[in-house]
């Protein structure tokens, strides 16, 4: 592992002399030495879970004196300026997880033998890595503890699972107090916020209230601002959103309605702009896979695995960030055409469909007709302007497609 902090990079390394340690580097062969051999001999302390905090790296070790014993550990790049920061967990490891920091504290996930796992926060020093809150007020039960930390609005905000089993939504400004519930989304069971992302001065998350399903939502930081923001699959089903993510001024995530099959979707921040990314063509029901869900940028594009196509499996696609719903649609299968369209929507078709749909965005039904050729005029002059969903079913498979009613 590998971590840039100021001019200087820390990695795990081993010169054939000592175990993996931790090495800093600053590009030249005099500036690249071990900084600390921590698990004597030729042992290993596995130096891992790097995070840049001001000048300073922390990280977690496996391995200290024989034992097993993953505890925080921070860095100023010299020997006796690298330390263990506290032995939180006891005659256990504490395991630290989901580093951030927020001001001058860096905030993390760690287990003690009397709390469990809770919220714990360190300024670099023994003394000030201290637990902010017991939340799991249940003994040493809390197993699952803060996850998905983010900081938002000078705040951080996190899922957590209380002493009623609820797993919902939390925030601290780093004090007992000022850590607390935000809302009860779902009372009866567990919401399980998940896929934490700021955009426009709110964050949006993936959760199920019971009610609606797991759908998008959205929160300003208070109870009456943490509210649906997209109820994508309308009713008691779920869109099933997960991968919430702000990027080049839009909110993507995925998700499903009852026409439209798992697929990234991106929305401006307005509910009633919500816009589905379709492929070219797909005849899989479920295209993206949990195995497949990284998604990489790279020069304003958005890379990402997909099996839209049955016949080649999952293979890489991307995501530009252009209009793609003013071009005519020409794949080998079909000709659709004029895309956007104003009255006849004309479709060549090289294999046999047997039904045509149209839906809107929302799911709702608005054209059906059996087609009994390949090539077919569709008046769409009675449908209102906006985007709309083609279905073309086959014997074998159904093909989903964009249009746009001008």
């Amino acid at each position: 592992q590998m971590c840039v902090v100021e001019n200087k990079m820390f990695f795990s390394g081993t010169d054939g002399e000592t175990g993996n340690e931790l090495w800093v580097t600053d590009g030249t062969v005099d500036g690249t030495y071990l900084v600390k051999n921590i698990e004597s001999g030729p042992f290993s302390s596995s130096p891992h879970n790097f995070e840049a905090f001001s000048d300073k790296l922390i990280f977690n070790i496996f391995m200290q004196n024989g034992q097993s014993n993953i505890e925080p550990w921070i860095s100023d790049g010299t020997e006796t300026g690298t330390f263990r920061l506290k032995n939180i967990g006891g005659p256990h490891s504490s395991s630290p997880a989901e580093y951030t920091q927020l001001n001058n504290e860096m905030y993390f996930s760690a287990r003690s033998a009397q709390f469990g796992r809770e919220l714990w926060k360190t300024d670099g020093t023994e003394e000030g890595t201290v637990m902010v809150k017991d939340i799991f007020t249940m003994g040493n039960n809390a197993f699952y503890g803060p996850e998905e930390l983010i900081v938002f609005n000078n705040k951080l905000y996190f899922r957590m699972m209380d002493w009623l089993d609820n797993i919902e939504l939390w925030v601290s400004d780093g004090t007992e107090e000022g850590t607390l519930n935000i809302k009860n989304i779902n009372p009866d069971y567990q919401s399980y916020p998940s896929f934490l992302s700021v955009y426009n001065n709110k964050l949006y998350f993936s959760a199920d209230d019971g009610i609606f399903g797991r759908e998008v939502w959205e929160s300003d930081g208070t109870e009456s601002g943490t509210q649906l923001y997209l109820d994508l699959n309308p009713g008691v089903n779920s869109g099933n959103v997960k991968n919430t993510f702000a990027y080049n001024g839009w909110l993507y995530f995925i998700g499903n309605n009852d026409t439209i099959n798992q697929n990234w979707w991106k929305t401006d921040g307005n509910s009633e702009n919500v816009d589905v990314i379709l492929p070219i063509s797909s005849d899989n029901i479920n295209p993206l896979s949990n195995n497949y869900l990284e998604v990489v940028e790279s020069n304003g594009i958005l890379y990402f695995i997909a099996a839209y196509e049955n016949s080649i499996g999952y293979e890489l696609y991307k995501i530009e960030d252009v209009n793609l719903n003013s071009e005519d649609i020409i794949i080998p299968k079909f000709t659709i055409y004029p895309n956007p369209v104003e009255e006849i929507l004309n479709i060549n078709s090289s294999i046999n469909i047997e039904t045509l749909e149209i839906f809107s965005i929302t799911g709702q039904k608005v054209h059906e007709e059996k087609a009994d050729n390949l090539s077919m005029r569709i008046d769409l002059s009675n449908l209102s302007k906006g985007t709309y969903i083609l279905n073309l079913i086959g014997k074998d498979s159904t093909y989903n497609h964009k249009i746009i009613k001008n």
